[in-house]
């Protein structure tokens, strides 16, 4: 068993900061290296051109996951703050948090680390030796340093993912990655052609849909669009991110949301059928997009077959031609530039619980994973468990089953997507967390507290459950769980109705809810 002190964190967004937390609840040596001046990683905006590189936020962007979902599970959102967050309320948020837990002074600003190898005894004694590259004015200083393990915590939209299609090289339009995008304004007057299928797509199309001349969407293989609100006015990712609903069966589930879509949106009028279930498809979270559709300002195209000198002929054999305009919103690949690919490879990464490298165990990586939902409670539950690792608390299996694990799990996702895309649903995968570093919620509370116990196992899966009981629990995490509706509509009701609904809304939803469950069971 190695011994841990001194940890070394790459990167200052969400994943490095919880990183940073979960090592000082373990009584750890943190350091942090961020290679810009401030803590936020992606959710920094700027108007900076960053053509190429990792991602960038876009004016107007709107969170796709609700504050009480979103919230790390020991400090919540100011009640005042709206259900939907705009990007300056979210780099407010973390900033407030890193104050309040004095993670700041952890953090060495202007400073890259360019390489990450294993000592020659890391065999035994698990360290490794980071080289990083500081800015001091204008002179760079390269130093290497020992540490005990090592969090990368520099997510997985750090490279720009760029399709090649026969024809590009003689288009004489402007064909950009999103990353580039800032707002749709820039576009008065073009025509536009925006190719993706996620959310950013839907935000950057409609965003040019109001001030271009024309505005094309082209899909792959369709799409399933989610609103924000769900059933009964609530967001809709506190609808679908429940303990109980994680129990159904797969292909109920499936189901019961694609119904449930399907039901607010016509996805056939609006041509944006996806040839898959909803559980293997692009998903989009977007309000305004089926609006823009039904006006006419925005048209959904076929996948593209090749580029022309002026324009873009499609797989249906229709075309569009003067296209001023290309913007690829088509993702974001995982790259670990200061890391050799014979200690991991992000081409597979085939990491054990998603989370550590099986071979090399003092060696973990915080926020490469997607999530059906919010994000940052998902990375927050992999530093705690990571820290627990290297603290000793949890205890991992032998280097064959991690190695199969971790293989299990790359298998599977490439299985559901047809390519690897590390992306699944939050509750299930933090609940397996939560339960090895003993912080699972447990059906004792309906003894002890059973009115907590019905909003922890039939409510949203909100992220102060994970700090009720066990290693670092919060004293205000209860609270926090019983008065999440009540925080999440505190800032809209700023008008007072004599009458309140809510509570019978809620009964009803629920009755639905349960009566369309049985019917799905049975026919």
């Amino acid at each position: 068993m190695v011994s841990v002190k001194r940890v070394a964190i790459i990167g200052a967004g969400v994943s490095g900061l919880v990183s940073i937390k979960s090592c000082l609840e373990e009584e750890f040596q943190p350091i942090c290296f961020e290679k810009s001046s401030q803590i936020g990683g992606v959710w920094i905006y700027s108007d900076d051109d960053t053509r190429g590189k990792a991602s960038a936020m876009y004016n107007g962007l709107v969170t796709n996951s609700s504050k009480e979902m979103m919230c790390f599970s020991d400090f919540a959102y100011p009640p005042e703050y709206p259900p939907y967050l705009y990007t300056h309320h979210v780099i407010k948020y973390y900033r407030d948090y890193a104050k309040h837990y004095d993670i700041e002074k952890y953090i060495k600003f202007n400073t890259e680390v360019i390489d990450v190898s294993p000592t020659d005894d890391n065999q035994t004694t698990g360290q490794w030796n980071v080289t990083i590259r500081q800015r001091n004015q204008e002179q760079f200083i390269e130093q290497t340093d020992v540490f005990d393990a090592v969090m990368v915590c520099t997510g997985k939209h750090s490279n720009c993912i760029m399709p090649e299609y026969p024809g590009m090289d003689k288009f004489k339009g402007q064909i950009i990655h999103s990353n580039t995008f800032r707002r749709g304004e820039d576009f008065v007057g073009q025509n536009i052609l925006v190719v993706g299928a996620s959310h950013s797509a839907g935000d950057v199309a409609t965003q040019c849909s109001h001030y271009a001349k024309s505005t094309y969407i082209s899909l792959r293989n369709g799409c399933y669009v989610l609103a924000r609100r769900g059933p009964n006015g609530q967001p809709m990712d506190s609808v679908a991110n429940r303990r109980f609903s994680s129990k159904i069966p797969g292909f109920i589930r499936s189901k019961m949301l694609t119904s449930l879509v399907e039901s607010r949106v016509d996805h056939d009028s609006l041509g944006l059928r996806s040839d898959r279930h909803v559980f293997s498809a692009s998903v989009m979270v977007n309000d305004s997009l089926p609006d823009r559709i039904l006006n006419g300002t925005l048209k959904v195209k076929a996948h593209i077959e090749k580029f022309t000198k002026n324009g873009v002929m499609f797989v249906d054999r229709t075309y569009i031609e003067d296209i001023d305009t290309v913007i690829f919103a088509t993702g974001y690949g995982i790259t670990f530039p200061f890391i050799s690919r014979e200690i991991v490879d992000e081409r597979k990464l085939e990491l054990f619980k998603h989370i550590l490298s099986p071979k090399y165990t003092t060696l973990a990586f915080i926020g490469s994973v997607g999530a059906i939902g919010a994000q940052a409670p998902v990375y927050e539950l992999q530093a705690r468990w990571a820290a627990s690792v290297f603290s000793g608390t949890v205890k991992l299996p032998d280097l064959k089953a991690c190695q199969m694990d971790a293989k299990k799990r790359v298998d599977g996702m490439i299985k559901r997507y047809g390519y690897l895309k590390i992306k699944f649903a939050p509750v299930p995968y933090q609940e397996e967390l939560a339960n090895d570093i003993g912080v699972i919620p447990t059906l004792d509370m309906f003894l002890t507290d059973p009115k907590l116990a019905v909003k922890v196992f039939f409510g949203p899966a909100y992220p102060p459950s994970y700090r009720l009981q066990g290693p670092h629990a919060w004293a205000g995490a209860r609270d926090a769980i019983m008065k999440g509706w009540e925080n999440t509509i505190s800032s809209t009701k700023t008008r007072h109705i004599s009458k309140e609904h809510g509570v019978t809304g809620h009964i009803l939803f629920t009755a639905i809810f349960l009566f369309f469950l049985i019917l799905v069971i049975l026919f």
